[in-house]
Order: C-alpha cells, then structure tokens, then sequence
C-alpha cells in the first residue's frame, strides 16, 4: 500500500499536494509567530529608515544592499502603520511560499514528483531557519531565494523574454541582500559552461548595478576573521544546514559526521554516475561555493549559521537533485525512504520553530512592556534616551513621533502589568535608567522623619535621632518600603547594604551598593500610571534609613 502513494498523480492532481503543504505551514507558522512584534534589527528600520530616500534605501544594512525589502517596509509603515505586526509577518510568508513553489516547480522538472513534494514540505516548514520565516527583517532572505530559483526556471526555457526576467529576478536577488550575488555568479558560470555567450548580458545588469552599489555606498571597514575560524565557520554552516534539512541535529558529533557522509555519499555518486559535468551542476556548485566562502569570510565572527542555512540549503537542495538529474528516476523503495526521512525532518523542524518562536515572544513581551513604561515617564526622560538593548538604536525622542504617525506596538498599563516576570523587571529597568534613579552620595537632605511603611525581615526596627533605624539581628536583614516616590537617605552603620527598586517588578532592580558609613539619597519620582515604588534594602549590618526632602 505504501509503495502505490509514490505514483505520480496525474496532472489535474499534481498541486493538490502542494497546496496542501502550503496551507499546513501557513497555519503553523502564524500560530508560532502570533503575539510576535517589532524586534531588534526592526527598530533600526522604525528609527531612521521610515521615509523613502536614496540614503534609506541603499545605505547598508548590517553590509547588505537592501534597497527592495527596506522599500516594501516603508511602503508597509505608511498603510498599515506599526500597532500591528501581522501585515509584515504576512508579506514575509508569502514570500517564502512563492520560493517554495517555485521550488517544487523546479524540482518536480528533475525528479520523481514524491520527491519534489517531500522536500518542498521540509523547505516549507524548514524550523530551524526560524529567524527567515517568523521575522520581516529577513524578507530579504526569502525574496533572493524567490529570485534565485526563479532565474533557473526561466533560463531553462531559453527565449529572449525569459531570459529578460531571469536577469529581472537576478537584479531582485543582488537588491534584496548582497547574498544574492551568488546566484548571480552561479549563473554566469552556467552560461559561460555551456558556451552561451550571447546570453550573459541575463547577468551583466545586476552585476554592474551591484559593482556600482558597492563602489558608492559599501562600508569597506567589514571586519573578517582569521582563516581557521573562516574555515570553522564554513564547515559549521555546511554541517548545520545539511543535519537540520535531514532532521539529525544542528550541531555537535551528529551534524559533523551527517555533513562527511553526505559529502563522501555524493562524491561516490558523482563518479558511478560518469562524473557529470553539465552547465547547471557547474552553476549551482559555483553559487555554493560563492555563497558559503561570502558568508564564512563576512559573518564568521557572528557564528550565527541558522539564518544563512535558509538559503545554503535551497542551494544544496538543487545541487543534490541536479546531479541525480543526470540518472534514471528513483525507485519506490528510495521514494518511499525519501518520503519517510523527509516527515521526520518536519517534525524536528517544528519543534526547532516553536522553540525560536518562543524566544521572539519572550522578547516581544519585553520590548511591548519596555514601550508601555517609556510612554509613562516620556515627558521624564531626555529625547536620546534609548529605552532597551532589544529596541536597538530606538530614541525616546524618535519613538513620540513614531507614535504620531504610525501608531504603536506598545502594551498598555494593564497589559504590562500582567506581563510575565521577565517582561516587568526589563520594564522596570527602562523606567530605573530612564528617571536616573540610584543612591547619591553624600545626601544631607534628611528631615530627621521616620520612614513610613517600611517592613522588616530578619531585624528589628527603632527610632533614632527621629529617623528609622533598623537593627540586623540574621543575615541578610531585608528592607521593604512602598511609595508613589521616592524620597530617602540609606547609611549603613556597619556592613554593607545592596539597594534596589521597581514597580512593575518591586524591588528588581540593582541601583547600588554602599559600605558601612557611606549615606546616599535616593530619589524617584511618582509614576502615577504604573503604580508605587518598591524599594528594598539588604543589609548585612544594621542600616539608618531617613526620609528626605522631595
């Protein structure tokens, strides 16, 4: 019964199963990705880049020519705004739908159809390249890799028309990310292999327009690293995209012997098969060469690899089938194996997703939160204030008028109040750095009043000289007094005390430390909207604590 389903369906049939696979990772990519937002390299884009210009277009972007996926966002801020995500999330899978489809159409011109359809869906729900399929930063990624396959599809039909939009879809390439430029070499070479000289002016378009590019607004200060570590990192990438397509493992002892067997697998094939050599295989093992010796020489230091195997795998994918192109279809039996293999490599795959899917929420969380705070104290703060590290180069000053013209992802009050724990103390963080709140030494701003509502573990509290002396009686002595501002000097007369103070969090956050002797001032403004301040002592002696003048 099992080796029946690797029949090829007739024609009528062939897309149902596609449509299918498409319709499967539309759904389970967007429940992974809901709640996700703006984050990170996003708010590069939201800072500087909103209003279309030569500069906002075709500056670098972390050293990539960006000028179509950078053109789509702004395009994006002016229609839909940035109070929701979903539009951008959208146009990015999109994207990778359509290269997913025109990678079935590609493969299924070369192999047996089960074959093509098994990989299509790895590729689909290819988990592990999370960061391209739940993040619109990375339609870059997907629109090359569109445009890459595109070119393929339309050289094989060999007319002048086509062979226009094959440079059409190359030029896409090299504006989407300066990776593309391998597709373009790739390319070249197959048209040089094949004695198509005529036919190389499909390449000389966007390669010209990326020399040009790069000559004029190219940051030439790329820092490389050292050739082992260039060397580490190509192999890592080979090894990590070659374990996860195949579901074994994304690093480690698995990943490094998947990559030597496949390898040596493929070499023993190539020589049974008669050492083919045709213009195509000489193509797409250029564009890997290209692809992995750019990435290993400019972004070996990041070792970052999970976001470059979405696009070294398609490269692979077509190496592997293009040179089995060349021998007769496989059987069931290989069919049957291919289609096992492949459900197991999804099944890894969406797990490697939901986990790199929950990352971003948990940073989505933080940086609604962090958003929610710095509204609340933005009359508090100065205009170059930068609220999060996640928030990149975002300005206090900038995101006002953000707000103004394109709304925002921001929780409200209420919201950031239910925010999980790490999502609160990060707030609490923007709001500490924010009003500058941490002990000032040499305070003589005591009015001599006892502290108010002020609780105490492990000590005993007394009056002294009309302020609030506690008493270290265990080790650690704790602490806690409650406010809407804060007004307070802190003197340890023996041992040290470790200060800290929040809101949405109370007490989480670290603003200093002072030794026996030593009087600070602590000063925090009421923050109405959030709720009181919590500011909390632990003290290893005994500790005089005073109030002070507002």
């Amino acid at each position: 019964m099992i080796l029946a389903t690797t029949k090829t369906p007739d024609r009528n049939n062939q897309w149902i199963g596609l449509v299918l696979i498409l319709i499967t990772g539309t759904v389970i990519i967007f429940y992974y990705g809901q709640q996700v937002t703006f984050v990170i390299d996003e708010w590069q884009l939201i800072q500087s880049r909103t209003t279309p210009s030569a500069s906002s277009l075709l500056d670098p972007f972390n050293n990539h020519l960006m000028a179509i996926p950078i053109g789509f966002t702004q395009i994006f801020y002016h229609i839909f705004g940035i109070s929701s995500h979903f539009p951008y999330r959208a146009l990015q899978l999109i994207v990778h739908l359509g290269a997913a489809t025109v990678l079935f159409v590609y493969l299924k011109q070369r192999t047996a159809y089960w074959v093509a359809l098994s990989v299509t869906a790895v590729f689909v729900l290819y988990g592990y390249t999370a960061a391209i399929l739940i993040w619109p930063i990375s339609l870059g990624w997907t629109l090359a890799v569109l445009g890459g396959i595109s070119a393929l599809l339309l050289l094989d039909r060999r007319s002048p028309t086509a062979d226009l939009a094959a440079s059409a879809a190359l030029l896409v390439c090299v504006a989407s990310t300066s990776v593309g430029i391998a597709f373009v070499i790739g390319v070249a070479v197959e048209l040089i292999a094949a004695r198509h000289w005529r036919r190389l002016w499909v390449v000389g378009v966007p390669l010209a327009s990326y020399l040009i590019w790069y000559a004029t607004f190219s940051d030439s200060n790329t820092k490389t690293s050292s050739l082992s570590v260039t060397l580490r990192f190509a192999q890592e990438l080979l090894a990590q995209t070659i374990g996860t397509l195949l579901g074994v493992q994304a690093r480690g002892v698995a990943a490094d012997a998947t990559l030597v067997v496949v390898v040596v697998g493929l070499g023993f094939a190539w020589l049974r098969l008669g050492k083919p050599h045709s213009a195509r295989l000489l193509g797409i093992a250029a564009t890997l060469v290209t692809m992995v010796g750019a990435l290993a020489v400019g972004r070996a230091s990041s070792g970052l690899t999970s976001w470059f195997s979405y696009a070294v795998g398609v490269v692979l994918i077509i190496l592997v089938i293009e040179l089995f192109s060349h021998s007769r279809p496989p059987s069931q039996f290989i069919q049957v194996l291919i289609v096992i293999i492949a459900l197991w490599a999804i099944i890894w795959n969406v797990g490697q997703l939901n986990n790199e899917a929950k990352r971003f929420r948990e940073i989505s969380e933080t940086e609604k939160t962090q958003l929610a705070v710095l509204a609340s104290i933005e009359t508090q703060v100065p205009n170059s204030f930068m609220p999060g590290p996640f928030l990149q180069t975002l300005t206090a000053g900038r995101y006002k008028q953000v707000v103004i013209d394109f709304g925002t992802p921001a929780f409200s009050v209420t919201e950031a109040k239910r925010a999980k724990k790490i999502a609160r103390r990060n707030g609490d963080e923007t709001l500490v750095r924010g009003l500058n709140v941490r002990p000032l030494a040499g305070a003589d701003e005591t009015l001599g009043i006892p502290v108010a509502k002020i609780a105490v573990r492990g000590g005993t509290i007394s009056e002294i000289s009309g302020c609030t002396q506690i008493a270290n009686q265990s080790e650690p002595t704790t602490a806690t007094l409650k406010n809407p501002s804060l007004a307070v000097t802190v003197e340890p007369v023996d041992g040290k005390a470790t200060i800290y103070a929040g809101i949405l969090s109370p007490g989480s956050q670290f603003i200093g430390e002072l030794n026996a002797g030593e009087r600070a001032l602590i000063k925090a403004p009421a923050v109405p909207s959030l709720g009181q301040w919590t500011l909390k002592i632990v003290a290893t002696g005994n500790v005089r604590i005073c109030s002070a003048s507002q």
